[in-house]
């Protein structure tokens, strides 16, 4: 069985984190097929939502042609296209993810697939699967950069005031993530990697490639060319329906948080920046 494995790459880590910007970034490769938040299957795909919710091509779920082939061909093959891959029962769960991935691999003809749904659980139920093989990016970001993009989304959406775009809030559930993570890594037979969101916008190249590696495959030179972004990710940063993208990273926050701001998130996260390598001081950041 362990040989018959279906290889995956699964990006763990919490809110703000850049997954969108990997997941399409392995995306680019011709054998890697990046489908986003898979989690979010159940909520886009077949429920009144898939009428109005848009895939990272453009068009509606129930237009795409690529994820209304595979519940085609879900129909076809189990006689019911509306799969629960977030099924309680952990033998169903098996079952229907597996089943879910063949079928997006046989529609896009690739030979691994990239999930960024970040959840911990999701990951820990899927490398109970022994008809599953995932390789693990872990996947984070400074903390303070995280509680500046809370900030700054809450004020997009018109939602300044609500508790998870606050900044000290974003930060502690950063802290909690960091925690469930760590710890259950600790505890996983699944190989994996730590990457940090500014060094893999430092040198793209150099990470990808060891992600690649994990998976027998090789980076190739038009990965980093993404004038002409191709995807059907379901879920995730709205960078996912951007057709074109620049590699830069968002230092905006080194500016605009004020200096309470810089030493509240630093002490609340300083445990993990430590251990991630980051400056505490703002100077040196």
């Amino acid at each position: 069985m362990a040989e018959d494995r279906l290889p995956l790459i699964y990006i763990v880590g919490g809110w703000h984190s850049g997954s969108t910007i990997l997941s399409i970034l392995l995306g680019t490769h011709s054998n890697i097929e990046s489908i986003g938040e898979l989690n979010a299957y159940e909520r886009r795909l077949w429920t009144a939502k898939a009428d109005s919710s848009k895939c990272a091509c453009g068009e509606v779920f129930t237009d795409c042609n690529f994820w209304s082939g595979i519940r085609s061909d879900l129909g076809q093959r189990l006689g019911n296209p509306d799969i629960v891959i977030n099924s309680s029962d952990q033998e169903a769960f098996c079952n229907n993810n597996t089943e879910l991935f063949r079928q997006v691999l046989a529609r896009s003809g690739k030979q691994v697939i990239c999930d960024s749904s970040k959840a911990w659980l999701r990951l820990k139920r899927i490398a109970e699967c022994d008809r599953l093989k995932p390789f693990i990016v872990y996947l984070v970001r400074d903390a303070r950069a995280v509680g500046f993009s809370a900030l700054r989304k809450g004020r997009r959406v018109g939602k300044p005031h609500a508790n998870k775009y606050q900044y000290e809030n974003a930060i502690k559930h950063w802290s909690y993530v960091q925690g469930i993570v760590s710890r259950g890594l600790a505890n996983i037979s699944a190989s994996w990697l730590l990457i940090r969101y500014e060094d893999l916008l430092e040198d793209p190249k150099h990470w990808l490639s060891l992600i690649l590696s994990s998976v027998g495959l090789e980076f190739e030179s038009g990965q980093l060319d993404l004038t002409d972004i191709q995807s059907h990710q379901i879920e995730g940063n709205r960078l996912r329906h951007n057709r074109q993208m620049k590699l830069q990273i968002d230092n905006e926050y080194m500016a605009e948080l004020s200096d309470e701001q810089w030493h509240i998130g630093t002490q609340l996260a300083q445990p993990f920046l430590s251990g991630f390598g980051y400056e505490l001081g703002r100077e040196r950041a």
